[in-house]
């Protein structure tokens, strides 16, 4: 509520009172960090902690008309695909203090394309054919 007030060379006062009312329904904007791509799913970077973090990431970006500190959460769905090639979709959603909200999905690839390391025993010379050792029932008995 506003009192706006006039007074004349004489005294004389007039007020009148104005009704101001805030009514933000425009949702902020975000743009999500660029997508990434891990070889193995235990990389899959974290949710940032706060909405400073999400800010800081590369290409990541959120706003509001009226609010500088907005409301920030994160969440990350399963991986779907395998854990030797598929993708996550995590979900990014600012909240400006009205309660207007907007969300964007990053994917994260899980790629593994690289090759597995193997060492092969040392050669062995046995006399008879019987004495040929078995193999290893696992790669923990190489």
């Amino acid at each position: 509520m506003r009192e706006h007030k006039v007074t004349d060379d004489c005294g004389n006062t007039k007020t009148c009172n104005q009704t101001i009312t805030v009514d933000d329904n425009t949702m902020p904007t975000i743009t999500c960090p660029d997508n990434v791509t891990v070889e193995c799913e235990d990389e899959v970077p974290a949710c940032p902690a706060s909405f400073a973090a999400f800010d800081a990431l590369p290409s990541a970006s959120a706003s509001d008309n009226c609010d500088d500190n907005l409301t920030y959460a994160c969440t990350t769905g399963p991986l779907t695909g395998g854990a030797c090639g598929g993708t996550i979709t995590r979900e990014h959603k600012v909240t400006d203090d009205c309660g207007n909200t907007k969300t964007c999905n990053q994917t994260i690839t899980v790629d593994d394309n690289t090759l597995p390391v193997i060492t092969c025993p040392d050669n062995v010379t046995v006399e008879c054919e019987d004495e040929v050792p078995a193999c290893p029932a696992s790669l923990r008995g190489v």
